[in-house]
């Protein structure tokens, strides 16, 4: 009997321990966002838009993407200059067009640098604030691709991707 109870208690020890709440590991999300420097302008000022990443699984190597903007509201010239952000080595290249309220971007590394490891700025550039109203800036998930050293496209499932919005007064 004297057993029969010192092994329920530890039985019992032994349940309530096991019931404690566990936390559950962090879960990381890969991010990119478009960040505006203002969420509020007057019609005529120039307003700079980053291309930001965090969390990425995997290095990339290039990048191809769409971006979406409200031209009736917004201008972006072509003629952008140090529109290649740091997360990118000096060396690395880039296009970037803008036509019918998209923006067209490329941008590799050149062989013999190290992939892209680190979260921060992909791509910067100014627009203008045309029209009064809100405009919005949004990157293309279909049009938006990461690749390896080799060229191989990098599958993302669970990207998590962020426009931005400018109020124009």
């Amino acid at each position: 009997m004297k057993y029969s109870i010192s092994a329920l208690l530890i039985i019992s020890m032994l349940l309530m321990m096991s019931c404690e709440e566990t936390s559950d590991p962090e879960v990381i999300i890969p991010m990119i966002t478009l960040e505006s420097s203002n969420t509020t302008s007057a019609v005529g000022s120039t307003i700079s838009i980053t291309v930001e990443i965090a969390d990425f699984p995997s290095d990339f190597f290039a990048v191809s993407m769409r971006i979406s903007f409200d031209s009736n509201r917004l201008t972006i010239s072509a003629d952008q200059s140090d529109w290649i952000g740091s997360v990118w080595s000096s060396s690395a290249i880039g296009f970037l067009e803008v036509e019918s309220g998209l923006v067209y971007v490329s941008i590799t590394q050149i062989a013999g640098t190290s992939d892209v490891s680190d979260d921060g700025t992909v791509l910067t550039f100014d627009l203008t604030a045309e029209q009064i109203g809100v405009a919005s800036l949004d990157l293309i998930q279909s049009h938006l691709v990461f690749y390896d050293v080799d060229g191989a496209e990098i599958t993302m499932s669970d990207l998590e991707i962020e426009g931005a919005s400018i109020t124009i007064e």
